[in-house]
């Protein structure tokens, strides 16, 4: 991270705003919805070239958001002109702090404005954590931490794919864990690398470890091509039509029939029964059955047993991804 921040110009030491923001996981949620190292929201991580789609989130990709964030860090630099103020843009946002400027004068420091008590508390506790933690991490030995045995860093590869595969599927051929491939690729939503059309550039950088290299290059041609679905699996709550469930979560009749076998088109869905649901990737569908109100009222990260991602709530049914 700090490489790529240099190579883009900037202070490498502005890596510890990614540490106050996610404490450098990238698997980091907020609750307003930021992802990531750097917690971007959607709409900034896709204007500044990151891709959001049913197979990946490069807010996760250590040096694709990395990349994001020295453009738009860059961005506020030149409208603010110091990095104290850059970095509390990027905390309370880019509007809050030029009219905040605007009303306290525009050549104001930040510590000015703290001093005037010009800005929220979280964002003039923000810049001040990241100068603090820069301050720890460079002397360590003043604050405690002189017997840190540090970690040598899992040596690592990367392999070029233009193909959509289950990180499950690499993992028995090219006999990997697939808990390593998925913690090396935290970006992958699916356990599923994307098509060419889904990722930034046409193809898809899987990091595996240095060792592993070969061997997965070499069981390549012998995996098969990922699913193109995923199967969200509904408990129902209430006695209903099969028609009318199918209507509510907008999804065609034959696709429910299909999926689940035993039922009709006239078949009535009893309390308890559960009902596997057909999501095709890349139609957008994923992301509405997590986020469309009508549909899940209620959600919360869940990661146990079968079920790896975000189970919702609704009054008809109890909805889970099955992994």
């Amino acid at each position: 991270m700090k490489q790529v921040l240099e190579q883009n110009g900037l202070p490498s030491d502005l890596v510890y705003l990614s540490m106050i923001e996610s404490g450098f996981s990238p698997v980091a949620l907020s609750h307003a919805g930021a992802v990531g190292t750097w917690q971007f929201m959607p709409a900034t991580a896709r204007s500044y070239g990151l891709k959001i789609n049913d197979w990946v989130d490069e807010r996760r990709d250590a040096v694709r958001s990395t990349e994001a964030a020295s453009r738009y860090l860059s961005d506020l630099y030149s409208q603010f002109g110091s990095w104290h103020l850059a970095a509390a843009g990027y905390n309370g946002g880019p509007g809050l702090m030029t009219r905040t400027l605007r009303h306290y004068g525009e050549n104001s420091s930040f510590f000015e404005l703290t001093s005037r008590r010009a800005i929220n508390e979280e964002t003039a506790n923000y810049v001040p954590k990241i100068l603090a933690s820069m301050i720890v991490a460079k002397n360590p030995g003043l604050f405690g931490f002189s017997e840190v045995v540090k970690v040598p860093a899992l040596q690592t590869k990367t392999i070029s794919l233009n193909r959509s595969l289950s990180l499950s599927d690499i993992s028995k051929v090219a006999r990997v864990e697939e808990k390593i491939l998925r913690e090396l690729n935290p970006q992958l939503r699916l356990g599923l690398t994307p098509p060419p059309w889904a990722v930034t550039g046409g193809h898809f950088q899987l990091v595996v470890p240095a060792n592993k290299q070969e061997q997965v290059i070499a069981s390549l041609p012998s995996i098969p091509d990922a699913p193109r679905e995923k199967v969200l699996l509904a408990r129902v709550k209430r006695k209903e039509k099969i028609s009318k469930f199918a209507s509510h979560y907008n999804v065609t009749l034959a696709s429910l029939l299909k999926a689940n076998h035993g039922l009709s088109s006239g078949s009535s869905l009893q309390k308890g029964q559960v009902i596997q649901i057909p999501v095709a990737l890349g139609t957008g569908m994923y992301d509405k059955f997590l986020v469309k109100p009508k549909l899940a009222r209620h959600k919360y990260i869940s990661r146990h047993n079968n079920y790896v991602g975000i189970k919702t709530h609704h009054r008809r049914t109890r909805i889970a991804f099955r992994d």
